[in-house]
């Protein structure tokens, strides 16, 4: 190995004694690729093999600034344990990123520092470090800007327009801040600097930037008797055998260890010293996670660390497997009281068997149709407030027939988007997004409807997933039949319909529900094969139109009595249940049964061409409890007590707080969007827990195929608005489960005190109402009714 040795200002660096404790472990901070994805680390316990957290996931997320980059992350730890970071937000703005946490997981709304902004020409900020003086109770961030024209000596010898300095500010609290000062100016080019005390005295390794006439690109040393200088000139070359930046210190055993960036041999490189002034080169001793940039090294407690990898090996698997139109009584497993005829025409064994490991909930909620519904689960919010209140396909143009009577209001006909602004979409942070975010493979298999062709939302990789299979703009298919081509082109159908990306499967006797579990399947074997935690999204197109016998069932149930229709649709259930079969079994051959989350729902109720699910009234579209109430069922090991049932009532927005506390994935921080669903976690912990008694609201101002609603429920009262004639229809679910007996004029003062609860809701976010042709205005709130 190669030992450099160098004199400086030998007499200031009197060594003192140094007592490693014994719960103590080191842990790293740095950013990936171009830091777009926020905060990473890693631990050690000596200092050179160093292993990632959270599946070298992310912990943070960057929001401060224009970019949103989060480089150079620095993070320091005070007397009173808390944990202070600083980063670079872009490689262009005049500011830095700060944030503080007490456990480097959970942490403070982040905030964009302008330190440079009173400079005109300045022309960056990069590689931020934060230092905490315990003497004065003071802390340093200092930094490197170009400022073009303040040192013309220099200006030709670093990359292109880039003319570095040291600055820097002081704060006693992190809210108010010196002027921004100088801190040091070496002759030279300059960046990323990390600062040690030792003893009495100060030492600053920073790089060389300077590449012309010669190339530096080293490390060099500086040091001073304060913190904010006169710093010393710069020392020769401490590492100079290849292009070197982000050097950062720290004490392991008896011995100082110098980390750097080789960022030309794309690796870390480290020397090691036990004097400050004697330096080898031990890089062949590092082990680094795979791409880890510049960043910090930092001594915890052994106890920070545990519960950071604590985080890590607890992060369940989830499944959410959401099917398509189908019914509350449309299973074998009762979701009724007590068991009916509708029930004994089905056969799924799988649903039965995840209700008597999980918990089934009596009273689950969906949109009255598909894109509303998807919508909900992707961003928390309830349909009036995001609007895509319709189904979606075709970009600026609403399914809404004309009418002679009323016309819909303008609506967000093109889905959603969560990057780009686009007309007519909700824009939001989504699940898988955030999930991604906290670690999770997010995979998408199957239908995806959340976007109009041709906006960002008709692909499922533009909104949070890693994956996509099967999923674009469509939300139904051409056909189930791989010998088909899964494409509506046999029977004269436009290929607008065509399921995409299941071309290994053409010309095949395969059903699509079986395909799409061939492909989920295999996305499960690729997680569990590079040890990531999934986020599994398997959305079967079935049970929805055109229905197609599934062979494998369809006999049976005609032997059984049913009619050609029936057997059809019954031999799609009980396809989409052996899915489920299948799914559950590859998660028990990779032993990871008892640490995944199963949920089961559907996205609305039975469309009205199959048996109504009596003794609901209604189907889709409707807002009736036919068209609104859908099956639900949970599998939680730990958490679930196997076969619970649960009154509570919940709706589709309450899926995604649920699952991201589930998750353990913080969110309310980086959401931009208003989040209405509520976590059910505590009746899934507790199913004893009281029924909360809150409001869950509906609203779909469209003429297609039936009329126009919005809809409230409240305990046991449920409130129907029709838009066109402006009548009320009450219903108490508890005593009149079928709605037939409407009970608006009985019961005036409860039926008050909906319409206002509604109205409040309707007005609060701006719900599109339609407007009615006799007098070309709005239709009135329900409270506005005389």
């Amino acid at each position: 190995m190669k030992r450099v040795f160098f004199s400086l200002f030998v007499l200031l660096l009197s060594m003192q004694g140094f007592a490693q404790e014994g719960d103590s472990v080191y842990l790293f901070s740095y950013f990936i690729n171009n830091g777009e994805d926020g905060l990473h680390l890693a631990y050690s316990e000596d200092g050179l093999s160093w292993k990632a957290l959270n599946e070298n996931g992310s912990f943070l997320r960057p929001e401060a600034g224009k970019d949103r980059l989060m480089r150079d992350p620095c993070i320091i730890q005070t007397p009173d344990g808390t944990f202070h970071m600083v980063w670079t937000v872009s490689w262009g703005e005049k500011g830095i990123g700060y944030a503080w946490s007490s456990d480097l997981i959970h942490w403070s709304k982040q905030q964009y520092i302008p330190v440079m902004e009173h400079e005109k020409k300045a022309r960056n900020c990069w590689a931020p470090e934060i230092f905490y003086d315990e003497e004065n109770e003071e802390f340093m961030i200092f930094w490197s800007t170009t400022i073009p024209g303040h040192f013309p000596e220099t200006d030709g010898m670093g990359d292109g327009k880039n003319n570095h300095r040291m600055y820097y500010v002081t704060s006693k609290d992190m809210v108010n801040f010196s002027e921004t000062a100088l801190l040091y100016d070496p002759g030279f080019n300059s960046i990323d600097g990390t600062l040690l005390k030792h003893g009495s005295s100060y030492l600053m390794f920073l790089k060389d930037e300077t590449r012309h006439p010669v190339a530096q690109k080293n490390i060099r040393v500086s040091t001073a008797n304060a913190m904010t200088g006169p710093w010393s000139p710069a020392s020769e070359p401490i590492y100079d055998e290849d292009w070197a930046e982000g050097p950062t210190i720290g004490r392991i055993a008896e011995r100082w260890i110098l980390y750097f960036d080789r960022y030309t041999a794309d690796s870390f490189g480290a020397m090691s010293s036990t004097d400050l002034v004697h330096w080898e080169d031990i890089s062949d001793q590092l082990s680094f996670p795979e791409g880890t940039r510049h960043g910090s090294i930092l001594k915890v407690s052994r106890s920070v660390v545990d519960i950071l990898r604590g985080q890590q090996s607890t992060k369940p698997n989830i499944v959410l497997f959401y099917v398509d139109d189908m019914g509350w009584q449309d299973s074998s497993e009762p979701f009724y009281s007590e068991e009916t005829q509708l029930n004994k025409n089905y056969h799924t064994p799988q649903m039965e068997q995840l209700a008597k490991e999980g918990m089934k909930f009596t009273q689950a909620y969906a949109c009255a149709v598909c894109s509303p519904s998807r919508i909900s689960l992707m961003t928390g919010m309830n349909a009036a407030r995001h609007q895509v209140t319709n189904w979606t396909l075709r970009k600026n143009k609403s399914p809404d027939p004309e009418n002679n009577e009323i016309t819909p209001p303008e609506w967000n006909m093109n889905g959603m988007t969560q990057g780009e602004e686009v007309p007519l979409t909700t824009k939001a942070i989504t699940l898988p997004q955030l999930l991604n975010e906290s670690g999770y493979r997010t995979i998408h298999v199957g239908k995806a409807h959340f976007g109009a062709i041709g906006t960002p939302g008709e692909n499922p990789l533009n909104l949070g997933f890693d994956v996509n299979i099967a999923g674009h703009a469509a939300g139904g298919p051409g056909s189930y039949l791989g010998e088909h081509n899964f494409s509506a082109s046999w029977r004269d159908g436009g290929h607008i319909w065509d399921v995409p990306g299941l071309e290994k499967y053409h010309g095949q006797d395969i059903f699509l529900s079986e395909a799409l579990t061939i492909e989920a399947n295999r996305e499960i074997d690729r997680a569990v094969e590079d040890n990531k935690p999934f986020y599994l999204y398997l959305s079967h197109y079935a049970i929805h139109a055109p229905w197609e016998k599934d062979k494998r069932y369809f006999q049976k149930y005609l032997d059984e009595g049913l009619s050609e229709f029936e057997a059809t649709y019954a031999s799609m259930i009980e396809g989409m249940d052996r899915s489920l079969g299948d799914i559950m079994e590859n998660l028990k051959q990779h032993d990871i049964w008892d640490n995944t989350i199963i949920i089961f729902m559907s996205d609305n109720g039975q469309h009205r061409n199959v048996p109504l699910n009596k003794p609901l009234r209604g189907h889709k579209l409707l807002p009736y409890e036919g068209g609104i109430r859908v099956p639900l069922i949970v599998y939680w090991p730990g958490h679930v007590s196997p076969g619970s049932v649960s009154g509570q009532y919940v709706i589709v927005e309450d899926l995604f707080p649920t699952i991201l506390e589930m998750a353990q994935a913080e969110y309310r921080s980086r959401v931009t969007q208003v989040v209405d669903g509520l976590s059910f976690v505590p009746y899934l912990e507790n199913p004893e827990k009281e029924d909360e008694v809150r409001p869950l609201f509906w609203h779909f101002p469209h003429t297609y195929d039936q009329f126009p609603y919005s809809t409230v429920r409240k305990g046991d009262w449920k409130l129907i608005y029709r838009h066109l004639d402006q009548s009320l229809e009450l219903y108490n679910l508890r005593t009149d489960l079928s709605e037939t007996h409407n009970l608006a004029k009985e019961e005036a003062e409860i039926r008050n005190e909906l319409a206002s609860l509604l109205s409040d809701h309707l007005r609060e976010v701006n719900a599109g109402m339609p407007v009615l042709t006799k007098n070309d205005k709005p239709v009135p709130y329900p409270d506005e009714v005389k």
